[in-house]
């Protein structure tokens, strides 16, 4: 007599995936509505004091603070989209569950250690213990907590873009520990500082052969393009790049986002092979690029 019976580890995957599915969409909504409000700020750093007045219905006196709402913008949508993508194909976005790692971990670290500690180290757990939850029922949980290897063109500029950033971040986290928990602002640099080290993980995330680095280094681009042009518009604002050094940064998003995509292009030729009908390693290390 033979009979088939389903292996226990088999059962075991489907549901750890089912779990995830659900702890994914519950956290993408939690975050959201964590971070919804900063979201506009992208938007409305561009427009003029009367103009932002009349949409927000506040008496806006925005000083040079432009940059500083800017960078909680981008911040929340760098939080945001690492954490959507999870809703689809989990196993082919590991380097975006990465990148949000990054993000709920430096927010935990910087905003907890220059603010008032007890109410931000609670604040900001709200968004560390989801996060980290998703991290530990990914169907390549492993897979997160490694990372490469590396393109060699990619990287180089990478480390590039992550010395530049992590500059930025030194001197943001300086001017708040000067500016204390309770100066004008509170903890505005401090939203500088963060997005510093998630651009430059997404930089590094986005050099290197990790499933669904397409993510993190399409936000390293985008974000230092929007940084870079906002300090160019708004020269005067408070942590703005210089206009040498937003230049440069420009530069570097456009180089890096052609060098990212042309190893992407050739990954996705290796996987079809010569006669462009090969097959591919479904979840293997580098299978997808994006």
């Amino acid at each position: 007599m033979h009979t088939t019976t389903a292996p226990a580890p088999t059962a075991r995957h489907a549901r750890r995936r089912r779990a995830f599915r659900v702890v994914s969409v519950v956290v993408a909504l939690w975050l959201t509505a964590v971070v919804v409000f900063a979201l506009t700020e992208v938007v409305l750093m561009w427009l003029p004091e009367s103009t932002v007045t009349v949409i927000t219905g506040d008496d806006v006196d925005l000083g040079g603070e432009r940059l500083h709402y800017l960078a909680a913008g981008l911040l929340g949508w760098a939080t945001l989209l690492p954490a959507y993508a999870q809703w689809r194909r989990p196993e082919r976005r590991v380097a975006s569950m990465q990148l949000l790692c990054v993000v709920a971990v430096g927010s935990f670290v910087v905003f907890g250690s220059t603010g008032d500690l007890g109410p931000a180290l609670l604040e900001e757990c709200a968004v560390l213990l989801p996060v980290l939850l998703l991290a530990a029922l990914h169907p390549r949980a492993r897979d997160v907590l490694t990372v490469g290897p590396f393109d060699r063109g990619p990287l180089v500029l990478a480390l590039a873009g992550a010395a530049g950033w992590a500059a930025v971040a030194v001197a943001a986290l300086v001017g708040q520990v000067e500016a204390g928990a309770d100066g004008p602002h509170s903890q505005h640099r401090a939203a500088v500082a963060v997005l510093g080290v998630v651009l430059g993980a997404a930089a590094l995330l986005g050099a290197s052969r990790t499933d669904g680095r397409g993510l993190p280094a399409g936000i390293a681009v985008g974000a230092t393009a929007v940084v870079a042009v906002h300090s160019l518009t708004f020269p005067g604002s408070a942590s703005a790049l210089g206009t040498t050094t937003a230049v440069l940064a420009l530069l570097w998003a456009a180089a890096f986002a052609a060098l990212t995509g042309r190893a992407a292009s050739g990954v996705r030729r290796g996987q079809l092979g010569p006669g462009g009908g090969g097959g591919r390693a479904s979840g293997a290390p580098g299978s997808t690029p994006a």
